[in-house]
């Protein structure tokens, strides 16, 4: 990457330099030359290859979103899932944080969870004293879609303090 913005540094590049250094700077790589350049730069829709993704991170969000959606289906109000607690997001980035409650949110677009499920979700892992704004923002568009009033005032305050 660097001798590649070395050598283009403030300066255009077609698709024919970029296939020449590319191929330069990577001779010794056996696997340069079956790339199939046509299929990379000329054909339609998405490149030729496959990505593959380590979603392990992410399915355990999705998973306890889920977990917390099938407690409530109805939005009607019940207990919390069995079994959860704060180690359920113990180590957890702002990134996951988020997944979660956003997928949450995506499971509930129908039916709001009830306010006592929110508030089961805040007592469980103390969401309403988050300080990240991605968490906060997500944690109160969760709560408010669920009708829980006890989150207005961290509405307010994050809106007059974030600006968003």
């Amino acid at each position: 990457m660097v001798a590649y913005l070395q050598a283009f540094a403030f300066k255009t590049v077609d698709s024919s330099q970029f296939r020449t250094f590319f191929e330069q700077h990577f001779s010794s790589n056996p696997a340069v030359a079956s790339i199939d350049w046509d299929a990379w730069l000329y054909s339609p829709g998405m490149p030729p290859v496959t990505n593959s993704y380590d979603t392990s991170l992410a399915n355990a969000a999705y998973d306890l979103a889920v977990k917390w959606h099938t407690a409530d289906v109805m939005g009607i109000g019940a207990d919390p899932p069995a079994g959860v607690g704060p180690a359920d997001i113990e180590g957890w980035s702002s990134a996951q944080m988020v997944a979660f409650l956003e997928k949450l949110g995506q499971l509930r677009s129908l039916t709001p969870l009830a306010p006592s499920m929110a508030r089961a979700m805040d007592k469980t892992y103390s969401l309403d004293a988050a300080k990240n704004c991605e968490i906060r923002c997500a944690w109160y568009k969760l709560a408010v879609d669920a009708g829980d009033e006890s989150v207005y005032p961290g509405v307010v305050d994050m809106l007059s303090s974030q600006g968003r």
